[in-house]
């Protein structure tokens, strides 16, 4: 499966990513990628099988920087983002859906691991010097 963003990369301050034919590019504080990583984490240690509805969830009014509060209409293209960057690297894969019974019986598509969990701790230490 591929992401919309195709291409990306992390500079001092942020993280940008590029969809087909660099026709959009979306831009967003290093801090936010980190602490939505962390969420991800969190949540796929714990379940096996995550969605990007878990962590919008999870994220609900979590502290972004000094003066921002995760917003889920204005900040969901993150976990997007993250999702299309893990992805790309090789870190997750699409696999199955997963319901959600408490919601209407909706379900999303679920994303497993394909490298261990300490693998990407290892990367996110990497990227954050």
């Amino acid at each position: 499966m591929k992401g919309i963003y195709l291409e990306w990369k992390i500079t001092k301050e942020s993280i940008v990513a590029s969809g087909p034919n660099k026709k959009f590019v979306h831009y967003f504080p290093k801090e936010d990628f980190f602490t939505i990583m962390k969420k991800f984490l969190l949540i796929i240690k714990k379940e096996g099988i995550i969605s990007r509805f878990d962590v919008l969830n999870e994220m609900h009014n979590i502290k972004l920087s000094e003066n921002r509060i995760f917003n889920k209409e204005t900040h969901i293209y993150k976990i997007k983002i993250v999702f299309d960057i893990l992805i790309k690297e090789g870190y997750i894969e699409r696999k199955g859906i997963k319901k959600y019974p408490k919601h209407q019986g909706k379900s999303h598509y679920g994303f497993v691991l394909k490298a261990p969990a300490q693998q990407i701790e290892q990367w996110l230490a990497n990227l954050s010097h």
